[in-house]
């Protein structure tokens, strides 16, 4: 009897050094991650003006293990979330915006372990154009050889970024990096002898910040060629006695 109870003692004693070795082992092979993953939106830029509409975010991603999910919050409101199960990269989201305003993107990266970090940028959803108006051109104005000063009138509901002048298809006139709700901008235009004539579209675009565009025109005519005028009478070098003489003349324009 004491010997079935010393063997029963024993294998007891061996098994639970087996459990305990086994326990030993897998603590000393379990590993804990704590470093959290990087993500960066890279566009939107921060604090810029975007268009309404269909906007896209790309962001970059890395961990020292795996990313496992990506998820993008619209004004603090979970809207995508994708699988990712890599290392590191690049992802872009598809996301609709039409409500004007100031807007909060984050996008939060979370790896295999259930570490996390974020990122956000604030941008201003714009869907209306600029208002422009040209102050001193009328309708079938008729413009001679000369330096004219053109006065455009603009305003936006956020800042106007660049206006550009036409004159048919060609661009005569550009002025960028406005940043400016409204006011009033000067264009000089400068008619040479020869280089217009006749009927052109006279038209002015404004882009503001969200890359919303409006524009003006008006029909001018441009008359860049002098008058011409012909003596016939009295002749060259032509003798005149006193009395009263004809002078004819003959002129033509264009």
């Amino acid at each position: 009897m004491k010997t079935n109870s010393v063997r029963k003692t024993v294998l007891l004693f061996l098994t639970l050094i087996s459990i305990l070795s086994i326990i030993i082992f897998y603590s000393c092979t379990v590993s804990l991650e704590t470093e959290k993953p990087e993500v960066r939106i890279l566009s939107p830029i921060n604090n810029t003006y975007v268009k309404a509409g269909n906007l896209k975010v790309t962001v970059s991603y890395k961990d020292n293990n795996m990313v496992n999910a990506l998820v993008l919050y619209l004004d603090g409101n979970k809207n995508t979330e994708v699988k990712v199960l890599s290392k590191e990269g690049e992802y872009t989201f598809e996301i609709n915006i039409v409500d004007e305003g100031k807007k909060q993107i984050n996008v939060k990266a979370i790896d295999s372990a259930g570490n996390e970090s974020e990122d956000t940028v604030f941008i201003t959803i714009d869907s209306t154009g600029p208002d422009l108006s040209i102050e001193n051109i009328s309708d079938n104005q008729i413009f001679p050889i000369g330096n004219h000063k053109i006065k455009i009138n603009y305003q936006d509901n956020y800042l106007l970024d660049k206006i550009l002048v036409f004159l048919g298809e060609n661009k005569i006139g550009e002025q960028g990096n406005i940043n400016q709700k409204q006011g009033t901008l000067e264009f000089l235009f400068e008619i040479k002898e020869k280089q217009y004539n006749g009927d052109y579209i006279f038209t002015v675009k404004a882009y503001d910040k969200s890359g919303n565009e409006s524009s003006t025109s008006r029909n001018i005519k441009i008359d860049s060629e002098k008058p011409k005028i012909e003596f016939l009478k009295p002749a060259i070098n032509q003798v005149l006695g006193l009395g009263t003489h004809p002078i004819e003349v003959k002129y033509t324009d264009a």
